[in-house]
């Protein structure tokens, strides 16, 4: 697909369930399709008509390349817990963005890093996503475990993550965001086990969680949850949603 060079691709650039449609349906017929953006850092995986979840892909990495630690950003799904309190290794959180996950990396000697947008990161052979080289790590362990990524994906639960954001003017947008946390962490909600203050706010359930953070990217404040229903990921990312719009009524107004 795509084989002829052009300054701008025939898809959205980033590779995502929406731009990778062709992709998806191509591979019904193969055991794996791949689609990357204009720079090969990331890249998302398709076989017998279906796009995995970066998160999910991330596990599978997780389990076979992590030894004691791995890194990934505070906005990475709940199953990349799960795996590793299965298979006894350490998560360590850091804030959003590829740089903050390589300095984490050489900090903690992680063995392994990824994030939610594709980018997976192999230690000590790249600090920085590499396409290239996660399907050719992909298919070595399609290759030893003689398993489909059908298979290999099926092996984890399936987790649901919303993804919401509000328009905040950017020289208001970052103390607005602080003010939610400072609020949340006195006033912990019902059933929240913890508080974590790394890029942002963000709320740990029980096989849940909601995340306010300020974009680094864009002069929005941005809103997402994860769970293991879809249901209950709508209702922490609509709590989340009212918070934003409450205190960003209580900035405007004074």
């Amino acid at each position: 697909m795509n084989c002829k060079r052009k300054p701008i691709p025939d898809r959205p650039s980033e590779p995502r369930r929406e731009s990778l449609q062709k992709l998806k349906k191509l591979s019904q017929n193969f055991d794996l399709g791949i689609g990357t953006d204009v720079d090969a850092d990331r890249v998302l995986f398709a076989s017998n008509g279906r796009i995995y979840s970066e998160d999910v892909i991330g596990a599978i990495f997780a389990r076979e390349y992590t030894k004691d630690k791995m890194v990934t950003p505070i906005n990475s799904s709940s199953l990349i817990e799960r795996v590793a309190k299965e298979y006894g290794f350490e998560v360590i959180y850091c804030p959003v963005g590829p740089p903050e996950i390589a300095e984490h990396i050489i900090k903690h000697r992680a063995t392994y890093g990824y994030e939610e947008t594709g980018k997976y990161i192999f230690p000590p052979d790249t600090l920085w996503g590499d396409s290239i080289l996660s399907t050719i790590n992909l298919l070595k362990i399609m290759n030893s475990s003689g398993k489909t990524l059908n298979e290999l994906a099926g092996e984890f639960p399936e987790y649901y993550q919303i993804k919401r954001k509000i328009p905040v003017k950017r020289e208001i947008k970052r103390e607005v965001a602080e003010k939610i946390g400072e609020y949340l962490e006195k006033n912990k909600p019902d059933g929240a086990i913890k508080i974590i203050r790394v890029d942002g706010v963000k709320i740990i359930y029980d096989n849940s969680w909601l995340l306010i953070r300020s974009s680094g990217t864009e002069d929005v404040i941005r809103v997402f949850s994860d769970a293991q229903s879809e249901k209950r990921a709508m209702k922490l990312v609509e709590l989340g949603m009212n918070l934003v719009k409450r205190f960003l009524s209580d900035f405007q107004q004074g």
